[in-house]
């Protein structure tokens, strides 16, 4: 497979499985020599009320902010347990609102993205046989190339 000049597009709902996704566009964008984008949708998913915690010193603390601290503590924590992964530490992080589907592939197309990384089941207690909906969905929806990455 031959890459192109586009950036790798990371997308993450802070799981585990997206984790491994991260690390493994972080590995294919240092290997082929582009960026990396991460991307996380900021949305109050109905199957998982009240995800972004509120901050107990300022509990009108809006969403995106929390998100952008959840966000940059899991990069930072995935730099830690994957040092190897340089790229991590210039990587472009993204934080938009809206629908997850739409939005990673608006994101993608806009970015010129050569390819979308996403973990298979992400942190929705309502799961498809196999793939999460959000992956499933932007699978179906785009030309782009999608990875999908599981753990375990």
């Amino acid at each position: 497979m031959e890459a192109t000049n586009g950036p790798v597009l990371a997308a993450t709902d802070l799981s585990s499985d997206s984790r491994k996704a991260l690390v493994w566009a972080a590995r294919y964008a240092d290997a082929f020599r582009v960026p990396l984008i991460i991307i996380h949708v900021v949305h109050d998913p109905l199957d998982d009320p009240g995800f972004y915690r509120k901050n107990e010193n300022d509990p009108m603390m809006p969403m995106e902010e929390i998100a952008k601290s959840m966000l940059d503590d899991f990069v930072a924590e995935t730099i830690k347990d994957h040092p190897d992964c340089t790229v991590l530490k210039s990587a472009q992080q993204l934080l938009v609102k809206g629908t997850p589907t739409r939005r990673i592939i608006e994101t993608a197309e806009a970015t010129g993205a050569q390819l979308i990384a996403m973990g298979s089941i992400g942190r929705s207690a309502v799961q498809d046989l196999f793939l999460g909906s959000t992956t499933k969905a932007v699978i179906k929806s785009t030309t782009i190339p999608v990875i999908s990455t599981r753990v375990g």
